[in-house]
């Protein structure tokens, strides 16, 4: 069986879109959610590939205590920060625009959000590849702190 392919979730968010059928709030929404993941899981990807190719018993205590947990969204993010402060930085916006779309009802979410939501997703596939590989195997040392500080939570609960 062929694993999903996370960029489709960036190519189902740009069809919505440009879809005149699909200008109501929910769409946006749904929008700025795709863009997300689309992103959220190249990244996990990402790090998944670089740790079993770098530290395979890493590799495995984040695929036990991290990966199948609730904490797999924060640390990820709080990796990529580490890695490169400038795109976790924009992970970090994106994931808040997503949650904001997702759980707060109050609030208008633009059709130029949607977009720059989009946008921010294709820049982060394609300078995640480009920018966090090296750094990536020179901070490794780094990486494996933030994935023991996030298997220690995991342990308490």
């Amino acid at each position: 069986m062929k694993d999903f392919n996370y960029y489709d979730f960036l190519k189902l968010a740009k069809q919505l879109f440009h879809d005149e059928k699909y200008q109501s709030e929910a769409a946006i929404r749904t929008i700025i959610g795709r863009s997300y993941y689309s992103v959220f899981l190249h990244v996990r990807e990402f790090i998944k590939d670089n740790l079993e190719k770098l530290d395979p018993n890493l590799y495995e205590e984040f695929m036990q205590y991290i990966l199948p947990k609730g904490v797999v969204h924060s640390s990820v993010r709080k990796i990529i920060k580490k890695l490169s402060f400038k795109l976790g930085y924009k992970i970090a916006k994106l994931s808040d625009l997503r949650k904001d779309a997702d759980y707060d009802l109050s609030i208008i979410i633009s059709k130029q959000e949607a977009e720059e939501a989009i946008q921010t997703a294709e820049e982060l596939m394609l300078q995640v590849n480009e920018e966090l590989a090296k750094s990536f195997e020179n901070k490794i040392s780094e990486v494996k702190l933030i994935i023991e500080e996030y298997k220690t939570k995991v342990k308490r609960i």
